[in-house]
């Protein structure tokens, strides 16, 4: 599957991006001019397809099957159209359109644009309705349609879609029956209904949404049977508002995942006690996508242990596209044996507090018990193409470690109270140190009073694995530290300490990588006059940046999450 996407739900605007490849005709002019001589300033449409479908549009032969772009004049106006392929069903559109219908885009500024079509053609389909002035005894038609989402949910089978009306809903939400692999229950607010969205709440103790079966409770497969794949949901949950309860304690979760094979999309997922995203050792095969995490004490206090998203001990997480702000804790992280995660294309912003926050994080600290498949805290995960803009902690943090791979992220203005930008330590309770990380192709522009790269003493068995390499290295105030094995020296000696200890060459510089802008949509882009673009070190790990444009543009690979 194709990824590369990221959801800006800020006020200002909304932003996803999306793929580059070949696409089919296009052009400038008036709505549905069908091209010409362009007669004014061009700008770029860049359209995503995630799944088998296809794009359809107003514009004479602008048509794309796959990833593609295309140069329009300003000004331009046309209708998008999305046609699912067999076997699929279209799940929703991305970026500067949203819901399930059709889309109207102007060309008043470059634009991204996504539509993702899922398996499920080949069941029957049924649509479920809900809405707040509902009834449960009603049909669920959407002339008559059911009060709750759990009736709904109780009554949904392989293949079916839950449409929620926009409206507030308080109650919590269980769900615990499955689809099957060609044929997800979808659950998402009602695209007619857009822009305004269905808000979803509950009060009480306990995760707003929360996907349980009995097969996956430890009851059931005990404490010590590691890593299990106990029960395969085939959910999607799309297109929601949901928050947590200001009551909801330890798993006071705005949505928390036991089960395996769930999917969960563009929602905006705001507000709780505990982590807004918590996923266990049993919830295999989650995608965390185009999703707004972020925390807000007005609507909830979050407690002092509420990551935005916390994995622990799940295998093949793919959390990418998000945009995670304001979360007064960890940004995201995977530990507890966690396998084969994924982080990437995330926009992160404002995260952390003065004793805590890491933007991403791979490993950290579980209970020794619950160490119950190996004793690594994260097995070869990969961390690429993320941008984040001030963390009070890392920007990217690993800790007994096995395999970990930090390519092309930027960052800037971080670790602002604490560590370093990029931070590796060993917080095993079983003393496991770390071994294979890679540190390649990176902006690191921290913040001035902490180093950009910290590497404690106990952080690895074997330094000697430690790859670092292509990364640009500033502070705000121009003289970047860092420290290795305890030793801190100033950018000078950096080159020295680690070739001493490591017996490796850091091929890096210490330049400033000319940041264009460091807010918005798409903060962190480059000038045209930056050190980054094309001198990046040659990497398969990253075919594409954070816009989904293809690498390398150039003669070389571009360092940071960008590429030009």
């Amino acid at each position: 599957m194709v990824i590369s996407r990221i959801q800006q739900f800020a006020a200002a605007a909304a932003f996803i991006v999306a793929g580059l490849a070949g696409c089919s005709g296009g052009g400038g002019g008036s709505s549905g001019d069908g091209g010409g001589e362009p007669t004014g300033p061009q700008l770029t449409l860049q359209v995503h397809v995630d799944g088998s479908g296809s794009i359809t549009s107003t514009v004479a032969g602008l048509g794309c099957s796959g990833d593609c772009s295309v140069s329009l004049t300003q000004g331009t106006s046309f209708v998008l159209n999305a046609v699912p392929g067999t076997g699929y069903v279209f799940s929703g559109w991305g970026g500067a359109c949203s819901g399930t219908g059709t889309c109207t885009v102007t060309m008043s500024a470059a634009t991204a644009v996504s539509a993702s079509f899922t398996p499920g053609g080949s069941s029957s389909g049924k649509s479920w309705f809900v809405s707040a002035t509902g009834s449960d005894s009603a049909a669920g038609t959407l002339a008559a349609p059911f009060k709750t989402i759990t009736q709904a949910v109780g009554v949904a089978t392989a293949g079916d879609t839950i449409e929620v009306r926009a409206g507030t809903y308080n109650e919590a939400v269980v769900i615990r029956t499955a689809g099957t692999s060609a044929a997800r229950i979808t659950l998402r607010g009602y695209g007619a209904d857009l822009p305004a969205r269905p808000v979803l709440q509950r009060s009480g103790t306990g995760p707003t949404i929360y996907f349980y079966n009995d097969a996956c409770d430890e009851d059931t497969i005990g404490s010590g049977s590691g890593n299990t794949d106990c029960f395969a949901s085939w959910w999607t949950v799309q297109g929601l508002e949901v928050r947590g309860s200001t009551t909801g304690g330890d798993d006071g979760n705005v949505i928390k995942i036991d089960t395996a094979k769930v999917r969960i999309q563009g929602n905006k997922l705001c507000c709780s006690v505990a982590d807004v995203v918590k996923l266990v050792r049993t919830a295999n095969d989650v995608e965390v996508l185009d999703n707004e995490i972020f925390q807000s004490s007005g609507v909830v206090t979050p407690g002092s242990n509420a990551q935005g998203i916390d994995i622990v001990g799940a295998n093949n997480t793919r959390v990418a596209g998000n945009y995670v702000h304001d979360v007064p804790d960890f940004g995201m992280y995977a530990k507890g044996n966690a396998r084969s995660t994924l982080f990437e294309n995330n926009l992160l912003v404002n995260i952390g507090r003065a004793d805590n926050g890491h933007a991403i994080m791979l490993g950290q600290e579980t209970d020794s018990d619950r160490l119950t498949d190996g004793r690594y805290e994260s097995y070869d995960g990969i961390v690429r193409n993320n941008v984040v803009v001030n963390a009070t902690w890392a920007c990217v943090a690993t800790s007994s470690s096995s395999n970990v791979r930090i390519y092309n992220n930027s960052c800037y203005n971080t670790a602002t109270a604490g560590q370093g930008s990029i931070f590796l330590s060993n917080e095993s309770e079983v003393g496991q140190a770390g071994t294979g990380v890679e540190i390649v192709n990176n902006i690191i522009y921290g913040s001035g009073n902490r180093p950009v790269i910290k590497v404690n003493a106990d952080a690895l068995t074997d330094f000697t694995t430690l790859r670092i390499s292509g990364n640009i290295y500033w502070t705000s105030n121009g003289a970047p530290t860092f420290s290795l094995k305890d030793t801190q020296v100033p950018a000078g000696q950096w080159s020295t300490l680690y070739n001493t200890i490591t017996g490796l060459t850091d091929a890096s510089r210490v330049l400033d990588p000319q940041f264009a802008t460091t807010t918005g949509g798409t903060p962190l882009t480059l000038k045209a006059t930056s050190p980054a673009i094309n001198t990046g070190v040659p990497t398969a790990l990253v075919a594409k940046d954070f816009l989904a444009t293809a690498r390398p543009q150039g003669g070389k690979i571009d360092v940071g999450a960008y590429e030009y």
